[in-house]
């Protein structure tokens, strides 16, 4: 009827500054410090939010640059990590001819980079992340610098450059404390901390990194760099032998995630926390919790997740004596790597290693290669 009467156009063009109008009603924040009843409001108009994306991109690109930034806290909550990325590629090559708008656009691929560590897409991540450092660093945009610091720091930090990590986010966690950006310090923070932790470093200055971070993300109000910080801590209890804690930092850290609508660290933490079980030999419980998240990181589409639950489940059947089965598993996972283009980080391929040469100890070679295959 819109079409008929010719006024498509301008429900269209209301409809989406309507959706701007109530999506801009929130602090813009990437880490997940919006309200609660903010975030529901964006669930209840998420096709909403969609359809006034959608009419933005190709009628007012300006105006689909504000509504990613607007509603981009609530894509990270809420696991539309996906969907993110696929908005920001999009709209970034639209305005690519734009001038005058390079800070929002470094802001998108800030948002683009998070989007795409948070499912897996580690290379990915770090190329955004570069793409947005030189946007940002042209306009002098501090609190964009520090947030693409911290995307290039963690994508390198799983890749396994640990040396270009940490050197990412001490920049970031340097400019974050000088413009005074608490919760931006609070993921800094986490990221070193966390790169150090994989780098082998010193535990005492990851433990009182983690503290920082976690009383700054209370004090800013950023729910994801607390949940990201208790889990931080959780791991550290587990490398020093302490489980209970380990079970309790990684529980708080799920039961915070869950409180804001987000499945991804709930799901991170249930499987850190099988990682330290199966270090101390705990293998019945921790095979029981790799097999639990195994479908919530499919529903997530974090398929580099589901290839190391599969490497990890490998592991415990090769001490079970379950070799066929361990054999098929292992290849499943290096065939979901191999689409995906994701490979382990050096830590995961030194146990990878150890475990596979162990289980072709127990094969021959003929059975290995066909189970593999």
């Amino acid at each position: 009827k819109l079409l008929e009467s010719g006024e498509a156009v301008d429900a269209r063009d209301c409809h989406q500054d309507y959706m701007l109008q109530i999506a801009e009603a929130a602090e813009q924040r990437m880490f997940g410090s919006e309200s609660l009843e903010w975030l529901d409001q964006m669930e209840m108009e998420h096709d909403n939010l969609r359809a006034a994306l959608e009419w933005a991109v190709a009628a007012q690109i300006e105006k689909a640059v504000r509504l990613a930034l607007a509603i981009g806290g609530y894509w990270t909550s809420r696991d539309y990590n996906s969907e993110a990325r696929s908005w920001c590629r999009t709209i970034l090559e639209r305005s690519e001819p734009l001038t005058g708008m390079e800070s929002d656009r470094a802001k998108l691929y800030a948002l683009w980079g998070w989007s795409s560590i948070t499912t897996g897409n580690h290379k990915e991540g770090f190329a955004v992340s570069q793409a947005g450092l030189e946007l940002a660093r042209q306009v002098d945009d501090p609190q964009s610098i520090v947030r693409l610091l911290i995307v290039k720091g963690l994508s390198t930090t799983f890749i396994g450059e640990f040396s270009t990590a940490l050197e990412a986010l001490e920049e970031g966690v340097q400019i974050a404390r000088q413009y005074k950006l608490k919760g931006e310090l609070a993921m800094a923070l986490t990221g070193h901390s966390q790169a150090m932790y994989y780098g082998r470093k010193d535990v005492s200055a990851i433990r009182d990194e983690l503290q920082e971070a976690t009383r700054l993300a209370g004090e800013a109000g950023f729910q994801w760099a607390s949940s990201m910080s208790k889990y931080g801590l959780g791991i550290l209890a587990g490398r020093l032998g302490d489980l209970e804690t380990a079970r309790l930092r990684m529980n708080e850290s799920a039961a915070l995630a869950a409180h804001f609508g987000n499945k991804r660290i709930g799901l991170s933490s249930r499987s850190e926390l099988a990682h330290i079980l199966r270090e101390r030999g705990l293998l019945d419980e921790a095979y029981e919790i790799y097999k639990e998240v195994i479908p919530g990181w499919k529903e997530l589409g974090h398929r580099a997740a589901i290839a190391h639950e599969l490497e990890c489940i490998a592991f415990i059947l090769v001490q079970r004596e379950e070799a066929e089965r361990a054999a098929t598993l292992l290849g499943a996972a290096e065939a979901l790597r191999e689409i995906i283009d994701t490979d382990m980080t050096s830590v995961e391929r030194a146990e990878y290693g150890k475990e596979v040469a162990a289980l072709r100890a127990v094969m021959a070679d003929s059975d290995f290669d066909r189970l593999w295959s």
